[in-house]
């Protein structure tokens, strides 16, 4: 799993936050609300959408005196709401599908639908898909392979409506406008091991 909040990620995202003067940080997956808290340090708006009513109970504790706006509820209802509100390109951290043994006899990824959301926005924005192993291959049981997406199914999707440059590193699948190519680029190869 990605640490969003832990270098060299949060330095990347940080980076990105400044050369793009992005005003907005959209998560998917509260969970104990280490990357919302995270972001709330560098993004004037905090978003972060989790269904489960006790990691969202958790989180809120936490968060409670930060600016982040939490949201209880199913990404795929709530998602296209914020997208809809976001008046420039924004950071999206997506990370709402169930793993660790959350949820794994329920439909528990939303990935497509929340890609889809995104899609629909006039703006370009910046997606960090967390544990891009889960889409390599099948999830094992109890997980419903035939309602987890696997990896050609979640870059058609980003790559639907926006040429996205994708690259997968660290376990996070970085989907980037075709203008910040070389950024990315640069960060992989700061990070990760030689070929």
């Amino acid at each position: 799993m990605g640490q969003l909040h832990t270098e060299p990620l949060s330095g990347f995202v940080k980076f990105l936050q400044a050369r793009y003067a992005l005003q907005s940080f959209v998560e998917t997956g509260t969970y104990k609300g280490d990357a919302t808290e995270f972001a709330t340090a560098i993004f004037p708006n905090v978003m972060s959408i989790e269904v489960d009513p006790g990691c969202h109970r958790m989180a809120a504790e936490r968060l409670h005196m930060t600016t982040a706006r939490l949201i209880l509820g199913d990404s795929r209802q709530e998602l296209p709401r914020v997208v809809a509100g976001l008046s420039g390109p924004a950071l999206f951290w997506l990370d709402g599908h169930a793993g660790g043994g959350f949820h794994g006899d329920q439909d528990n990824c939303p990935l497509l639908e929340e890609l889809a959301a995104i899609a629909d926005s006039p703006f370009e924005h910046f997606v960090l898909i967390d544990d891009a192993r889960a889409f390599l291959a099948p999830p094992p049981p109890p997980f419903d392979a035939d309602r987890w997406p696997n990896l050609a199914e979640v870059l058609g999707e980003i790559r639907r409506c926006i040429p996205y440059y994708c690259v997968a590193i660290m376990d996070v699948l970085i989907c980037a406008p075709p203008e910040a190519k070389d950024y990315v680029r640069a960060f992989c190869n700061r990070v990760r091991p030689r070929i």
